[in-house]
């Protein structure tokens, strides 16, 4: 409402008006902006808003370039009903009880590997983000390099192979942890009280399903089931790493 002598630009929620600025206006507006008819802007107007300015008599002097947005409302419901279309949730449905499948089966030959995963996880979260993401740039670029040579081209398949292993094993692992915080004290909870590998299946299946449900926040839904991902991969690296170090000073390997 007073006056500002100079530009204006920011990410915004409802911007309203009402005042001078001496400057151009550069905006992103999610709860929309309202110039007041004592609202004045010197310069150019540039705003992202769901909607078109609402004017009460404010005065543009520059030229006034609008962009439509999304709320953040609109875009959790557009993705709401993209996913829940049939074939959609079918894709979703059939993603996510292969990965639970392949998780009870590693769960049920490697039960103690993944929980000694899981606590990796909980003491070196950040830590396994940035190995998982390393890990597996370095994967790709050595299976890259593989490829381009007539020697390598059979060892880069193997690689692939691992790669892909690593990718899926990876998720199981971010799902079985994010099942942990869910349930941090099953053992407290009636019906499985006696059934340590009930318990474990029913972790990953929780977390897994939690990951899945991810995908419906907007802007920021992505960004955390990847950070989950290369936790996970990172986790079973350093799990692994771990695990050789211990066998090599009992040199069993």
């Amino acid at each position: 409402y007073g006056t500002l002598n100079k530009s204006l630009t920011g990410y915004l929620g409802r911007l309203v008006i009402g005042g001078k600025v001496n400057g151009n206006v550069d905006v992103h507006a999610s709860g929309g902006l309202v110039l007041l008819e004592s609202g004045v802007i010197s310069g150019n107007l540039t705003y992202f808003a769901p909607q078109k300015l609402t004017e009460s008599g404010g005065t543009v002097t520059g030229e006034v370039s609008y962009n439509e947005i999304q709320a953040g409302s609109d875009k959790l419901k557009e993705n709401l009903s993209r996913v829940m279309n049939r074939g959609s949730l079918s894709i979703m449905m059939i993603s996510y009880l292969s990965l639970l499948l392949i998780g009870v089966l590693v769960l049920a030959f490697m039960p103690r590997y993944w929980d000694r995963m899981n606590e990796t996880l909980k003491k070196n979260a950040f830590k396994s983000v940035g190995v998982g993401f390393f890990g597996l740039i370095l994967l790709i670029v050595i299976i890259g390099i593989s490829a381009a040579t007539v020697i390598g081209a059979p060892f880069s398949l193997i690689l692939l192979a691992l790669l892909f292993m690593l990718i899926e094993f990876g998720r199981v692992a971010a799902g079985y942890f994010v099942g942990g915080l869910l349930f941090k004290h099953p053992e407290k909870r009636g019906f499985l009280k006696h059934r340590p590998r009930s318990r474990s299946f029913l972790q990953l299946a929780a977390g897994l399903l939690f990951i899945k449900l991810l995908m419906f926040i907007p802007y920021i839904g992505w960004l955390l089931r990847l950070a989950l991902f290369l936790a996970g991969v990172g986790a079973m690296i350093l799990t692994q790493r771990e695990t050789h170090q211990r066998l090599a000073k009992e040199r069993l390997v």
